[in-house]
């Protein structure tokens, strides 16, 4: 799954770049101080900076993705530009770290959204994409939980059904002893008798 995502990554790029319209190269992500009620340029579409926190929060090593995503949420709190905002939205929608959140990230990604004007159409298209992917990602979670919890309470049904299965069988097997205890002791009971009518029996016979 990682090769994939991985491999996407220039692909991804380059459909950004086109919609933005430009190759720039600058990499808005590396500036925190960026703010969108500055005049930039409309055509710049460089997500490089962006992408590259993701794929660092997504493939690298335990220490790498702690100090990347906290540099990124530190951004946010320094600076509550529109760049850090969607850098840390973008953050919290990339799975494989602690910091990951999706139900945080959809909300962000949402506010950002609902002010597309400060944003250059390339980071329109990339929070449109994430969004995306956040929602579907939810989504799943809600059906494997809903399955799961189908699946839970099919399987305490089956255990209830066994126990009772269980509970009923050995009261059964209790009262079959009771009643094979009852037959012996009456068996001993006749047998003692038969045994008393033979000795009589004798007892005349001898006399």
């Amino acid at each position: 799954m990682r090769s994939a995502r991985h491999g996407g990554m220039p692909a991804l790029l380059a459909a950004l770049l086109l919609a933005g319209g430009c190759t720039s190269t600058t990499g808005w992500l590396d500036r925190d101080g960026d703010d969108r009620s500055e005049n930039r340029d409309v055509d710049g579409a460089d997500v490089s900076g962006y992408l590259r926190t993701m794929r660092d929060l997504a493939a690298g090593d335990p220490a790498t993705k702690a100090e990347v995503f906290a540099r990124v949420d530190d951004a946010v709190l320094q600076a509550p530009t529109t760049t850090n905002k969607l850098r840390l939205a973008l953050a919290l929608a990339t799975p494989g770290h602690a910091g990951a959140d999706p139900e945080r990230a959809r909300e962000m990604l949402t506010e950002i959204l609902a002010r597309a004007e400060l944003l250059l159409p390339a980071e329109v298209t990339l929070a449109e994409l994430q969004l995306e992917v956040v929602e579907q990602r939810l989504l799943l979670e809600t059906e494997n939980r809903q399955l799961r919890a189908r699946y839970e309470r099919a399987a305490d049904e089956d255990r209830r059904r066994l126990e009772q299965q269980l509970a009923a069988a050995r009261a059964q097997n209790r009262e079959l002893a009771r009643a094979l205890e009852e037959a012996e002791e009456k068996l001993r009971a006749i047998t003692t008798i038969e045994r008393s009518i033979r000795e009589r029996s004798d007892a005349d016979e001898q006399r």
